[in-house]
């Protein structure tokens, strides 16, 4: 029998991509599911990212880069940092990663030392707690007192002398809510407090619906920028996640470190997706307001079409693509696990909320076409009724 390590034996699986993965098999086998658990975007990269490709191609671009990226791409990534978000970056501390997800990995790896304690505000992404676990650390799952998103009141009681880092989401995924201004400045006054750093993950930043605003950490003082590490990425403002970049800033002797040990991991990203992804971030900013357009129409179908279902209730996203609707009766359904392996015998899949911490909910994605939107919510409207009989 192979010998697997204990650290690796103990990792969760992803249930976002167990969920597709599923949808995936039942398709193949020709039965009709409504995926409302896609986490990326239903549109096609917009076609001057792929000529940007094609054209690298052409020109010779296919061989190794620095491991910390091109520095054309470090120093666009630099700018997208500092005059769209007014977070201090400079080519110096901007990094290029193999996606965001392995930028969170790397921060945690360049970070957290064993028994290092991680704050994770629930709900959060799947990969946080798994990811922490593999470095060392140990996560510190905090629940809100109220609603969904967490206060310094909140974290005061989970800060011991091992606290190391806070894991910040905001749009969140799975609930779409963005943090207010004041809540974000709250946030960072409580890490400088106590001494904590702060990860900020926001992928999601430039899906914003209405007059919704972003303030990133980083920006909120020099001392903040100091605490913070802010990811972010062209897969989902772009639709390029396949393409595998990610982009982060931080403290300029943590960017080396991890630097470092890309060199000695990954090697570099990809050098066609990182050209692809300097286009993306040079090309008009049309392309993503045409998508947020798209998401927020989306959106008030969801919430009015989900508010329509008995024993449902959510909070109204306000960015990403993601709603996180209540179940009433998820515990007697068995939770959200067992929940969601029913509804796709429903022809509609969703992700179980335990995977982000809260077993009484599941995530839908509008990130679908309307018309299948509106028939992927119809399923779960008659999935849920069908279960709740039968148990009645």
């Amino acid at each position: 029998m192979t010998h697997i390590s204990e650290r690796l034996s103990a990792l969760g699986e992803s249930l976002t991509l167990a969920v597709d993965g599923k949808v995936q098999e039942l398709t193949a086998q020709g039965k009709d599911i409504v995926n409302l658990s896609a986490g990326q975007p239903d549109f096609n990269t917009p076609d001057f990212v792929c000529e940007a490709a094609v054209q690298a191609m052409k020109d010779g671009q296919t061989r190794y880069t620095p491991p910390g990226g091109t520095p054309a791409l470090r120093a666009e990534g630099a700018k997208f940092f500092s005059e769209m978000w007014q977070v201090p970056a400079t080519a110096a501390n901007t990094v290029v990663t193999c996606g965001a997800k392995h930028a969170i990995y790397d921060a945690l790896f360049a970070l957290i030392e064993p028994g290092d304690e991680v704050i994770i505000p629930v709900p959060y992404w799947v990969s946080y707690p798994e990811q922490v676990k593999l470095v060392g650390g140990v996560p510190k799952i905090v629940v809100p007192s109220q609603g969904l998103r967490v206060t310094p009141e909140d974290l005061e009681p989970h800060v011991s002398s091992r606290t190391k880092l806070l894991i910040f989401n905001s749009p969140s995924n799975p609930t779409g809510q963005v943090y207010a201004p004041n809540e974000v400045r709250a946030l960072v006054a409580w890490c400088l407090k106590h001494n904590v750093m702060m990860l900020s993950d926001e992928i999601y930043n430039r899906l914003l619906f209405g007059s919704q605003t972003a303030l990133s950490p980083a920006s909120v003082s020099p001392e903040a920028a100091a605490k913070v590490i802010t990811i972010n990425g062209v897969s989902k403002s772009h639709a390029m996640t396949g393409w595998r970049i990610g982009i982060m800033t931080g403290p300029e002797d943590m960017m080396k470190a991890i630097t470092k040990f890309q060199g000695q991991t990954t090697g570099n990203p990809s050098s066609v997706s990182q050209a692809a992804a300097l286009a993306a971030l040079q090309g008009p900013d049309e392309v993503v307001a045409e998508m947020c357009t798209a998401y927020e129409r989306r959106r008030d179908f969801a919430v009015d079409r989900l508010n329509q279902i008995a024993g449902v209730s959510l909070e109204k996203p306000e960015g990403a693509f993601y709603a996180f609707p209540k179940i009433a009766d998820a515990a007697s359904l068995g939770g959200s696990v067992a929940l969601a392996a029913q509804l796709v015998e429903h022809g509609v899949a969703a992700v179980p909320g335990a995977g982000f911490g809260a077993d009484d909910h599941i995530r839908i994605s509008f990130a679908l076409g309307d018309d299948r939107l509106a028939e992927g919510l119809d399923r779960l409207e008659k999935g849920l009724a069908h279960l709740k009989a039968a148990i009645a």
